[in-house]
């Protein structure tokens, strides 16, 4: 008894401190591993770019706060194709009619010299039925010339199909189907794609004679822009694309 109170003060407290601090430690170590699985599911890291907060929220299908984030990086970079895809894409998961419509006319809009692999996938996805209800009747048939010059045919031909059904958008769209149509012919005959050829022509036989008589001789004596300006000729008729553009598409 008396060799412990001998021990000087000092000691007494130095013992304390080892014995307290890994006490503490593991008193941490809990409340930390509990914070970890809120951050990986909350907000990202901070100092975390905008491109990933954006990705990390498509991936958590927050896709609100995505597109807002997209929608922020596509005006910073109007002109950035990856951007555009991801902000299309992004609302393509959502129901927002509005957010949908904004990114498909971005896309639309925006005129890219070399087109990517993920672009012309895009593209694709643009001829969706539920994205089609959502574009007014003009940026349809924008999105069919599109994938003309992209050589996705078939995707741009069920979009002229849809519309030569309708005898009133055959009629008031005449122009810009012909367009597509005898741009669709010309390619295939350049390339030696009789059957398909024949299948455009058939269209053009059906649905505009005149047109057809331009391009149904041999269209290797007529260059893409005497084609369109003979079509243009012969629908001199009718609207301009700005005049026909109704409330829906403001």
């Amino acid at each position: 008894m008396h060799a412990i109170t001998s021990i000087p003060l000092w000691a007494w407290i130095a013992a304390g401190i080892v014995l307290v601090l890994p006490l503490a430690w593991l008193a941490r170590k809990p409340a930390s591993r509990a914070r970890q699985p809120a951050a990986a599911g909350g907000s990202p890291p901070r100092g975390a770019s905008l491109l990933e907060q954006a990705q990390e929220a498509t991936t958590r299908l927050d896709i609100r706060r995505a597109t807002r984030l997209y929608r922020e990086l596509v005006e910073r970079a109007p002109k950035n194709p990856d951007l555009l895809c991801a902000y299309f894409n992004a609302a393509l998961l959502g129901s927002d009619q509005e957010v949908l419509l904004d990114s498909a006319l971005r896309l639309l809009w925006t005129k890219v010299q070399t087109p990517t692999d993920e672009l012309r996938r895009t593209f694709l996805r643009l001829a969706q039925p539920k994205v089609l209800k959502a574009l007014p009747m003009e940026e349809q048939l924008r999105l069919a010339r599109r994938l003309v010059r992209l050589r996705e045919d078939a995707a741009a031909l069920r979009i002229l199909d849809d519309t030569l059904r309708d005898e009133f958008l055959r009629q008031r769209y005449g122009r810009q189907i012909a367009d597509c149509l005898l741009g669709l012919y010309t390619n295939y005959k350049r390339n030696g794609l009789h059957k398909q050829a024949d299948q455009i022509h058939s269209r053009l036989a059906a649905h505009f004679p005149s047109a057809e008589q331009i391009g149904g001789a041999d269209p290797a004596h007529h260059s893409p822009s005497s084609l369109e300006a003979g079509v243009s000729t012969i629908y001199r008729g009718l609207p301009t694309a700005s005049q026909l553009r109704g409330p829906a598409a403001k």
